[in-house]
Order: C-alpha cells, then sequence, then structure tokens
C-alpha cells in the first residue's frame, strides 16, 4: 500500500509542475499575443482564418 501512495504522491507532484509550466507558456503567449501592435490571426492548418 505504502507504494501505491507513493507513487501517487509523484504523479500528483509531475502532473503540478507540467500544469505550471502550461500555465506560464499560456501567459507569455497570451501576452505577447494581445499586446502585439500587428494584426494578428490563428490560421489552421487547413490556411483557413479561424
Amino acid at each position: 500500500m505504502p507504494e501505491t501512495t507513493q507513487s501517487l504522491k509523484q504523479e500528483i507532484a509531475v502532473l503540478k509542475k507540467e500544469n505550471q509550466a502550461f500555465r506560464e507558456t499560456h501567459l507569455r503567449f497570451t501576452t505577447i499575443f494581445e499586446n502585439s501592435r500587428l494584426g494578428n490571426k490563428i490560421i489552421g492548418p487547413d490556411l483557413k482564418i479561424i
């Protein structure tokens, strides 16, 4: 049983780090995108504007 608990704690720690990294990346992207003086568009794989 303790091994399972330890494994879950490790997995939770990894997920928290990944979540924090995602939040930081998302914040950087959002800040750049929203504060850019240039016109921004998001284009899909088919080259259509989303």
